[in-house]
């Protein structure tokens, strides 16, 4: 069955721990290997209480033709309250299919988590020196598909930024 098919590609975050109250930008292309347009594309980054974005929190894309992609770039920071830890970031992606044989939008979402290290003075201790640098998480990606037609959900996974799953 034809649809659109998004994925997170080229994916670009800090690799070394970031001190809280400093800026930092995770940057990546969202791409549409599918075969239909995506339409009402929306990008939510989710960092949780401690860590906030500067910029936007959600960026969208009116649409997204096959084979076109965009780079989106959120730019962050962590709280006074975060501690000393690797934080999952969530990017939730959120669109829609539109087809002659399915008029009406068939939603899809799927959600990539980044992992970044955050260094906050208050809360290290002495002995825990240099426990944060390769902590990182590399992407896991879950997926849902929510239609009035007849779409299987499927599961896509992510390892280092290259799409190794499909959704059918």
């Amino acid at each position: 069955e034809s649809h659109a098919q998004l994925a997170i590609n080229q994916l670009q975050h800090p690799t070394k721990p970031v001190a809280i109250n400093q800026d930092f930008t995770i940057s990546f292309q969202v791409q549409n290997t599918g075969t239909l347009d995506a339409r009402n594309v929306r990008v939510s980054m989710i960092g949780g209480n401690d860590i906030l974005a500067k910029s936007t929190p959600i960026q969208s894309i009116a649409s997204l033709r096959v084979g076109e992609s965009r780079t989106m770039s959120f730019t962050l920071f962590a709280t006074d309250q975060a501690i000393s830890k690797n934080y999952p970031i969530q990017i939730l992606v959120e669109y829609e299919t539109v087809s002659m044989s399915n008029p009406n939008n068939s939603k899809q979402s799927f959600s990539q988590f980044v992992g970044v290290s955050i260094h906050n003075p208050k809360t290290s201790s002495s002995n825990n020196t240099g426990s944060q640098s390769g902590n990182q998480s590399s992407g896991n990606q879950t997926s849902s598909n929510q239609s009035s037609g007849s779409q299987s959900s499927g599961n896509q996974s992510q390892v280092n930024g290259n799409n190794v799953g499909n959704i059918d």
